[in-house]
Formats: structure tokens, C-alpha cells, sequence
């Protein structure tokens, strides 16, 4: 998953202000029903729109049988509004080329794309403390949802906002310290010029703005320490925080973290 349910809940809350969000969950039953059916059913009786937006490569229902023109065709008494792709210089914008991008770890890309950065939601974990003993103490994270696609195992410039409260520039590692010759990965953020882990913290909202360098193993922890130095200084030459800029950001992790606890959501 490029954006999990709450975070996509949160920037339709952000961008559109909805009075309600609607989810219906896939599975197979559901798979089965006919374009028709879904129109009938669905759209007409249950939530009877006024005017309906979709794009020009929308497909719905069994087979992937509905199309807009069979919208327009069903409910000729309903606005339907298509809209264009949008595209870059060479293709079109989806959800495939941005998926690309971030697996590339082409994250300036991917966000110019997205429209924002990479959205990363999860709860803290308990970590093994090396960072602390490294002089640089991290926060462990884990994404929220297993689906959720990460950025390779590297070192990434970023920003997080902790229960909903702040933004905080970072210094992102994702990967599975092969330093210290461990397998699991995981998601490491140390809050720059911070040097004491904050307590209490049981959610986060990361956003992943540059990508720095990929994963390395380092011949001692005193050169994985020069390195980590070495990566904090290029993030704080990257980072800007702009006020406009740090108002949406701050606004979209509150909504996701809003949205993160909600017990009716769940990915």
C-alpha cells in the first residue's frame, strides 16, 4: 500500500472536508457484484449523490465491467464528472509509477507526485537502545499496517510528529542493522538535535522527504557514529521548514493520527 486507510481518510479530510467518509470492504462477495447491481443497490439507493467524480480509466465491479459511460447510461438523472488523467512529460500519474519511484528510492519523485511527502503512520516499539549508546537515541517505529510499502532499507532525511503533537526534522533508518549482525527490520528516527527520547509516545506520522544512502555495514559502531554524524549534517542542509509548509504537514499527521486510533478503522 502506497497510502493506508486512515492516511487516505486523512488527506481526503484535509483536501475536501467531507461531512462523511464511506468504506466499503473488499472481499469476495463483493467482487462478485455486477456493475449493475452496484449502481442499483449502492449508488442509487443507499447513497443517492447529487453529483458523482470519477476519472476516465475508472472500473467498478465484477470483471471490472463499469465504466463511466455506463454511469451516465444508468443514471442519466446524476451530474457525472470525468476527469482527465494527469501526467508528467513521459506517462501518466498512478499509483504503478509511484509505487516504481519509492521501491527506487526516488523519493523527491515520488512526493512531487504524491503531492506531499511519503506518508509512513505506525506505533512505537521498544528498540535495544544502541543508538543511545551511539549518542544518537532513536525512536523505533512499526507501520500500522503490514501491507505498507517502505522505501529500501536506507538512510533517509525526514520529518515525524509524535502522538499528533509537533513536527521534529529526523534522521530516518530503515533496514535490519547489519552492523550488529541482525536480520529483522525495522524503523529507526532520531529527532535531530534531540538527545532524549520523549516518553509516553505510542503513535507516529513520518514523512519521508529525501533519500540519503543506501544501507551499509560498517566495520565498527565508531564508524557507524562518524556516518551517522555525517548524515544529520546533510539533513539539516536539506531540511526547510517552511511555516505554510509545517502547518500542512502538522494538520495531515494530526488527521492521521486521529484517524490511526479510530477502533472502526482498521486496514
Amino acid at each position: 500500500l502506497i497510502t493506508d486507510l486512515h492516511e487516505r481518510i486523512a488527506l481526503i479530510s484535509y483536501y475536501a472536508n467531507p461531512e462523511a467518509v464511506v468504506i466499503f470492504r473488499f472481499n469476495r462477495t463483493f467482487a462478485d457484484v455486477s456493475p449493475e447491481e452496484f449502481i442499483s443497490r449502492v449508488i442509487a439507493s443507499m447513497l443517492k449523490p447529487a453529483i458523482i467524480v470519477v476519472g476516465t480509466n475508472y472500473r467498478f465491479g465484477k470483471d471490472r465491467r463499469g465504466t463511466p459511460e455506463l454511469l451516465k447510461k444508468l443514471l442519466p438523472d446524476i451530474n457525472i464528472i470525468t476527469v482527465d488523467l494527469v501526467s508528467t512529460e513521459k506517462h501518466p500519474i498512478s499509483s504503478s509509477l509511484i509505487r516504481q519511484l519509492v521501491l527506487n528510492s526516488e523519493i523527491d519523485k515520488a512526493n512531487s507526485l504524491l503531492g506531499h511527502p511519503y506518508i509512513v503512520t505506525g506505533i512505537t516499539a521498544k528498540g535495544a537502545g544502541r543508538g543511545t549508546k551511539l549518542g544518537f537515541p532513536t525512536i523505533n517505529g512499526v507501520p500500522f499496517s503490514k501491507h505498507k510499502l517502505l522505501p529500501p532499507d536506507g538512510v533517509y532525511a525526514g520529518v515525524v510528529s509524535l502522538d499528533g503533537t509537533g513536527l521534529k526534522p529526523a534522521a530516518v533508518y530503515i533496514g535490519t542493522a547489519p552492523t550488529f549482525g541482525e536480520s529483522r527490520r525495522r524503523i529507526e528516527m532520531h529527532l535531530i538535535d534531540t538527545y532524549e527520547i520523549p516518553t509516553n509516545i505510542n503513535v507516529f506520522c513520518l514523512f519521508v522527504e529525501h533519500f540519503l544512502r543506501p544501507e551499509k555495514k560498517f566495520p565498527s559502531p565508531d564508524a557507524l557514529r562518524q556516518a551517522i554524524h555525517s548524515d544529520i549534517n546533510q539533513i539539516k542542509e536539506l531540511l526547510t521548514m517552511q511555516p505554510a509548509r509545517t502547518s500542512l504537514l502538522l494538520r495531515i499527521a494530526t488527521l492521521s493520527m486521529k484517524f490511526l486510533q479510530e477502533p472502526a478503522i482498521q486496514n
